[in-house]
This record gives structure tokens, sequence and C-alpha cells, in this order.
């Protein structure tokens, strides 16, 4: 068994360098083309107007266990430039890291307050994650470029829920606002979402000129690098979405209970039983009946308010709707399925033209490499 011990000196290792090259070829094997109308792969580097929260202040991993010291993050700007293209917004980011580190410093000065006041420093450090700032209004008429590249970042980790309003699950009134002028603006639109779980993506199928949408979730230290051999496909990008996405928060049928919703954030309904049930669904004809008290469990039964209780729609007979690629009553798709879907460089277009409440969809129709 190969021993291995820690560095002594700071000179880069040999070994660091292969892991470093093995997780850059890796990573965008792991992001999902969402949306593509014929944007990506770029033919070449070029001017690019780089804006929002993760440009500079990208998230590689996450809080808590979520996060690692690393020697360096490569963020997407830096990514960008390494690849050879030239960023013309760098006065937008430069105010945005300013706002970034007053907000950084109000909000430790906060937490500081209530640990002298008592409270455990753990808890009051989980319990209370930075929200990064809005940032400076975009002005497209001072950037010049054929392509915008909008970075939209949530942070998260253990020991705080994500909330479903605006700014975390949803997009801030802000972000519609920046997306709305970069479309209208800019003939090319990129947008990266850098986070590391579902948000709520439904604007998104309301744009107009949105180029391409891209699913780069948190890709560690060499994230921006990862983010630049996509677009220029060096390493297209290939993963498979492990959820599929509601187009509205409460479409989720474990919405009303999950957290902090029910006023409850000590205890959750068991799901072990209808999780167990879900997983041998195979060869059933694709009919499926659950039990109509039931734990809640995401994307299969729906929280039902008076008794108590959780039950599946319609006393829990299911059917595949093999064109919608969905799960759910006729006409009701609230249920949705962990497949895995994304789009290929050589099959452009846009996911989840289902009706129903389906965003993204899994199914065979979107073949991976």
């Amino acid at each position: 068994m190969a021993k291995y011990k820690a560095a002594r000196t700071d000179a880069v290792s040999s070994r660091e360098k292969e892991h470093l090259a093995l997780v850059r070829s890796l990573a965008p094997q792991c992001m999902v083309l969402l949306e593509n109308n014929g944007v990506l792969p770029l033919a070449s580097p070029c001017p690019v107007a780089l804006f929002g929260s993760g440009a500079r202040r990208t998230v590689k991993g996450g809080t808590g266990s979520g996060d690692v010291n690393s020697r360096s993050v490569v963020n997407v700007e830096q990514g960008l430039k390494n690849a050879g293209f030239e960023i013309v917004t760098e006065s937008w980011l430069d105010e945005y890291d300013r706002q970034w580190e007053e907000a950084q410093q109000a909000h430790m000065a906060k937490m500081k307050e209530r640990i002298d006041a008592g409270e455990n420093p753990i808890m009051v450090y989980f319990a209370t994650p930075f929200k990064e700032p809005e940032g400076p209004f975009i002005r497209p008429e001072a950037a010049k470029a054929e392509l915008a590249v909008y970075v939209i970042s949530r942070n998260s980790g253990e020991g705080k829920d994500r909330d479903p309003g605006p700014g975390d699950y949803e997009l801030s009134e802000r972000e519609k606002t920046d997306l709305a002028i970069l479309a209208e603006y800019y003939p090319r639109l990129v947008v990266l979402l850098n986070v590391g779980g579902v948000i709520d993506a439904g604007y998104f199928k309301t744009m107009k000129n949105l180029g391409a949408l891209l699913l780069i979730s948190q890709a560690g230290a060499v994230t921006g690098d990862a983010v630049a051999d996509c677009l220029l496909g060096v390493t297209p990008p290939s993963g498979r979405l492990t959820d599929t996405w509601a187009k509205k928060y409460k479409n989720y049928p474990s919405s009303t209970t999950f957290g902090k919703n029910d006023g409850n954030t000590f205890e959750e309904p068991d799901r072990s039983q209808l999780a167990c049930r879900y997983a041998q669904r195979q060869g059933e004809g694709g009919k499926h009946r659950l039990p109509s008290r039931q734990g809640g469990h995401p994307g299969l039964c729906r929280a039902a308010s008076g008794e108590g209780a959780h039950r599946a729609p319609s006393a829990g007979r299911f059917r595949q709707d093999a064109a919608a690629g969905a799960w759910g009553e006729p006409g009701d798709r609230h249920l949705l399925p962990p497949e895995e879907h994304g789009l290929l460089f050589r099959s452009p277009g846009r996911l989840g033209a289902a009706a129903g409440e389906i965003l993204y969809r899994g199914g065979p129709q979107f073949p991976g490499l």
C-alpha cells in the first residue's frame, strides 16, 4: 500500500499537479448543459462581458464539511483569462469585490456580537451563512462585447437549510433584471449556475435570447479552468442531472414540511419506507400504488393538511408518461423522478419542453457520451 506524507515545503508537488490535471479533465464531465441555442461551443476565445456574484467569488465547494483548504482556487474570471478571453468588465468586478468585502465585514461583526453575548460559536456559524451582495447595477453600454457571461452563485452547506424565497432558491429581482438587460443588449448570453443544489430555474424558460444555460455546480479548485474548457468545447460538458427540476418550489410534495417550512426544524417525517417502495418500482407495469399514509419524500408524495398524514395523489396511483418522461397523474405531473439528462453539443435545443410542472427532465432520449 502506497504511503503519502504531508508536504514539508511550499513547492507544488508532482502529485498535486497530476491530481489538479485529473480534476480539470473530469470536472466538465460533471457539468450539465441545460439549454443551448447554438451558442456553445464557442469557436475561439473572445472579449466577454462577465457579470454575476460568482464571476470572481466562485463557490468551489460549499460550507462546513463541504469545504476544504486549497492552495489556490481558479475562479470563473481567472479561468476565462487563462484560456485567452478578454474580460471587459473588470471595473464592475472590482466594485462587486468592494461591496463583497464590506458585506463580509458586517456579517462577521454581527456573528461576533452574538458570540460575545454567549451563543455557541459553532451554531452561530452554521445558522447564519454569509449572503452575497447584489452588486452594482449593470450598464452594458460601458462594456462592449459580443458575448456576455452571467454567473449565479449560491453557497450552502451543513447547519442551514436553503430558503425558498428570492435570493436563495428563487432568483432575486436584481438577478432577473440583470438577465433581462443582458439578453436585450448582447447578441450572445451564457448563464452559469454555480450552485450546489436545485434552484428555481423557471425564469430561464421565460427569457428571450438566452444563448445557453450551463450548470457548473461547485467543481473544486479548478472550476474556472473547467468552465473555459466547457465553453470552448475542449472538454465538452457531458454531465447528467441526478434530480429533475420542478417549475415551482411547491411542486415538490414535501415542500410544506421540509426544514422550517412547517415550523419544526427538529423532526422530519420518516421517508425510509416510501424510498424503498420507489426504488422497487421497476417491473410493476408502470403503475404504482403507494400507501395513503407514508413519510413525505421529495418528488414522491404530497404532504396533506388536516390529518398530519402524507398522501400520494389520487390514493397513490402513478403512471409513467413516456412522452413527457415524467412520473405523475394524468394532467398533474408534480411527481418528479431522479432521472438523468443533459444536452450534448451535438444535440442543441431546449430540455424540458414537456407540459406540466417539469423544467428539466431525464430519459433515454438524451444519451450521454
